[in-house]
């Protein structure tokens, strides 16, 4: 009996583990960058914070913001997660989030 018991302590400690540092994950702020936040000075923030932008344009302007896109962002230091700011139609953050990035050959 207590080693069905510490078999399941085992797994649940390993489920939360895996959870707290691995899972993708949402978020209402990360680093600088919070929800409600104008795009292009949470992106900014980011940058600051060693986060760099995967896209062809280096920069994000709020005039060239259509609204309702994603920008994604990277740490080259670290390039396990993708960090992902959803704006909305205000070009607002409206959703952050982090992804964990496969194996890329």
């Amino acid at each position: 009996m207590r080693w069905l018991f510490a078999i399941g302590s085992l797994l649940i400690l390993a489920g939360v583990t895996y959870y707290l540092i691995f899972a993708d994950r949402s978020f209402g702020g990360y680093g600088g960058a919070r929800q409600g936040m104008a795009v292009d000075v949470a992106v900014e923030q980011l940058r600051v914070e060693g986060w760099t932008l995967l896209s062809s344009s280096s920069t994000v302007r709020r005039s060239d913001c259509a609204g309702n896109e994603r920008y994604y962002l990277v740490q080259l230091r670290s390039p396990d997660f993708t960090l992902t700011l959803t704006a909305d139609e205000n070009c607002k953050v409206s959703n952050i989030a982090r992804k964990r990035r496969g194996i890329e050959l």
